[in-house]
């Protein structure tokens, strides 16, 4: 997903089926400034440069630990990463 394929703006369903959130958790957002929308009359609408950088400021996933964690099972065994644990 880039600037060039999103309309310049969003409504804020459109941004909830892009981005996979649900509405009240946008508005949500909305309320504590983490993402920053408009009025167009009564609709309320989100500049596409706005939901990229609000994109580009989400966490890292937890699922990269994930990755790691079977790649070092298939790498070293169940036993050392056992120990590994242990140490932790």
């Amino acid at each position: 997903m880039n600037l060039e394929t999103l309309p310049q703006l969003l409504t804020v369903k459109d941004f909830s089926r892009i981005f996979s959130i649900s509405v009240p958790m946008i508005y949500k957002l909305l309320m504590k400034g983490e993402l920053e929308a408009r009025k167009i009359g009564g609709k309320t609408v989100i500049d596409c440069e706005e939901a990229m950088r609000w994109k580009s400021n989400l966490p890292q996933s937890k699922h990269e630990s994930i990755n790691v964690k079977k790649s070092l099972k298939r790498k070293i065994g169940k036993k050392i990463l056992q120990k590994i644990r242990l140490i932790l």
